[in-house]
């Protein structure tokens, strides 16, 4: 193993990061802390590859006159970031898990999107050398396109962010949402999953959500009043 890392340490390189993917989806999801720990020294192992090759990261590949070489140097160098960042993004959802739980699971990937962000953008900087003031300018202009493209939905976004960062309710939690009565199933970034008593789910957009009156029946107990009205006919006997 050692010698074979010494002498193809760029083939090596690669079979790391598809032993990281292979062994990923290996692991079964009960194994979450011997995915995390794997990862983490499949990353490590990586980058003592990469820098004992003479590959560092904050530079761009010392092989221009090979351009094959050339290539996929590069391609590893940009690789280290995108492997860090998701190994950085998967500690922080290991450590917010512990914290905060499944709510969590939106600021999550909020800051899982930054961390992938800021890496694209040093992968450019420094892997291809690339001007991040016209990249920044240029994706400035895109972002701000898209959100008037989408305003609607990053409306839903933010609206899932305030509910999961407030916690008017919970999963499991018996709520009612402007006369939509449900348990909740599901939060994700767009709408509020609820199993009505009928059976059936009802979808309802974040921002609604956020705006509505809201009544959680599990909150502070589990114990809550149901008003169920019987339609009688005069005709019948009172006493019957």
């Amino acid at each position: 193993m050692l010698s074979l890392l010494t002498e193809h340490p760029l083939f090596s390189a690669l079979i790391l990061i598809l032993l990281d993917l292979g062994l990923w989806r290996l692991i079964s999801s009960r194994g979450s802390e011997w995915k995390l720990l794997v990862r983490v020294l499949i990353f490590a192992l990586f980058s003592i590859v990469l820098f004992n090759e003479g590959l560092n990261p904050m530079e761009p590949a010392p092989w221009a006159d090979n351009v094959p070489l050339h290539l996929a140097a590069t391609g590893l160098q940009i690789g280290w970031w995108l492997f860090g960042a998701r190994t950085l993004t998967v500690l922080i959802g290991a450590v917010m898990m512990q914290r905060v739980g499944h709510t969590g699971r939106l600021l999550q990937d909020l800051l899982g999107a930054v961390i992938f962000l800021i890496a694209i953008i040093a992968a450019l900087a420094y892997v291809l050398d690339l001007p991040v003031k016209g990249v920044l300018a240029t994706s400035g202009a895109l972002a701000i396109i898209v959100g008037l493209a989408l305003q609607s939905t990053l409306s839903d976004v933010f609206s899932g962010i305030v509910l999961n960062t407030t916690k008017p309710y919970q999963l499991d939690d018996w709520i009612s949402i402007d006369g939509t009565e449900g348990r909740v199933t599901d939060i994700d970034w767009r709408a509020t999953r609820l199993q009505t008593s009928q059976g059936s789910m009802a979808v309802i957009p974040n921002s609604l959500a956020a705006k509505a009156k809201i009544i959680n029946f599990s909150r502070p107990s589990n114990m809550f009043g149901v008003s169920v009205s019987v339609p009688v006919s005069p005709m019948p006997d009172p006493v019957r």
